[in-house]
């Protein structure tokens, strides 16, 4: 998993000097997966659910076809 910058955020408040601002970077994970077994991918789609991974678990579903039936995926999830 790779750890990527998201944002910059700026921040005003009354407790610092007029003028005077302060930065904060927020980080965000990126999940990058090359290759996996059907039970790891599975295990990454339940990960993704808990981490608001939205983009994975799009991925997953628009992809899995290609390489598992959805009674095996189901049948992992079950399990799981």
């Amino acid at each position: 998993m790779h750890i990527a910058l998201c944002g910059l955020k700026k921040v005003e408040g009354d407790q610092l000097p007029p003028g005077h601002t302060v930065s904060q970077y927020e980080t965000c994970k990126i999940r990058t997966i090359k290759a996996g077994t059907l039970e790891k991918l599975v295990e990454n789609l339940l990960t993704a659910f808990g981490d608001n991974d939205f983009t994975y678990i799009s991925i997953f579903l628009s992809t899995y076809r290609g390489f598992a039936s959805t009674k095996e995926v189901l049948e992992l999830l079950l399990d799981r």
